[in-house]
């Protein structure tokens, strides 16, 4: 997930003026997918603790 955001990072410093509809649908994407490993590791954590129980 750190990738992720480092991506968006890089990204959102390195845009040019003209290229601001690129850094939105970067940073939609990017959170995207940071939302699903997110999402993922919940499941993980809840699958591990109801094992544990």
């Amino acid at each position: 997930m750190s990738d992720l955001l480092r991506a968006l990072i890089f990204i959102s410093e390195n845009v040019e003026n003209h290229q601001h509809e690129l850094l939105r649908h970067s940073a939609v994407s990017l959170s995207y997918c940071t939302l699903d490993k997110i999402a993922a590791a919940n499941r993980d954590v809840s699958r591990i603790l109801r094992l544990a129980a």
